[in-house]
């Protein structure tokens, strides 16, 4: 989070010879994007200039508290942010990312990483009238159907597609290992991998697990478990290169997921 009262202008001098004029650059928005731009600018020697309209810097990553009480508060947009390579500049604990250069600069208050927790082991996960605690669901999928999806059950999905693709799994389990083949193939050697992916760049996600599962109320169930509405219409060479990108790598330490805090 961002606190109000960011100078939402910014300065740098740029020294140009050969009798060509400086170049002065307008970054439209303090979010994330335009303060980002404003650093790689000044990193560059390049004069420019940050103009916002609302009274502080953060744009959709501001933080709005409804009181002073605890977690009485919504982000308005980007509430989590990926652990990953590309993002360090942007949010890495390295002094040149723009959390370090914020902070340094002493005229935000602190500007701080914490973790973002996508899942709990408490949270609710409701399908066709049942409701379980997440912790429950993964050892509930035991060869039952958890939440009604087989037509024994009173669900779409026909019993014998259901208990042939689901025995003793969960649709995640399923969907993420399909992603994790093509991933693992992309690892292992990017050219051939990439090879892989484009002999089904044709196809759809659902497409690609229809092949797996092959069952269209099946495929429509996993979507609905695991992601959100029209996710599997996208191209599967999409949703595969999102793994590869937000996936950690072996080895790789702390969180996936961060949040910025500040006051």
């Amino acid at each position: 989070r961002f606190k109000a009262g960011y100078p939402l202008a910014k300065e740098a001098c740029c020294a140009c010879g050969g009798g060509v004029s400086p170049m002065k650059v307008g970054v439209i928005g303090a979010g994330m994007a335009g303060l980002y731009a404003g650093m790689l600018l000044d990193s560059l020697g390049v004069e420019y200039e940050v103009l916002e309209a609302a009274p502080e810097a953060g744009g959709r990553v501001w933080t709005y508290h409804f009181s002073d009480a605890d977690w009485d508060y919504v982000d308005l947009g980007a509430m989590r942010f990926p652990n990953i390579s590309v993002m360090e500049r942007v949010v890495g604990t390295v002094p040149w990312s723009l959390v370090s250069k914020i902070t340094a600069s002493g005229k935000a208050g602190r500007v701080a990483l914490g973790t973002y927790k996508l899942d709990v082991d408490a949270e609710l996960v409701s399908f066709n009238g049942v409701t379980k605690r997440a912790a429950a669901v993964g050892r509930d999928w035991a060869g039952e159907d958890v939440f009604n999806f087989s037509e024994a059950r009173g669900g779409t999905v026909k019993d014998r597609v259901f208990f042939q693709a689901f025995n003793e799994t969960s649709p995640s389990v399923v969907y993420n290992s399909v992603l994790a083949a093509y991933v693992g193939s992309l690892r292992r050697n990017f050219t051939a991998g990439f090879e892989q992916l484009m002999a089904i760049d044709g196809q759809s996600m659902r497409d690609l697990l229809m092949g797996v599962v092959g069952d269209e109320a099946a495929v429509t169930m996993m979507e609905t478990y695991v992601s959100s509405t029209n996710l599997f219409d996208k191209a599967a060479t999409e949703s595969i290169i999102d793994e590869l990108d937000f996936m950690r790598e072996a080895g790789q330490q702390g969180s996936p997921w961060l949040l910025v805090e500040g006051w």
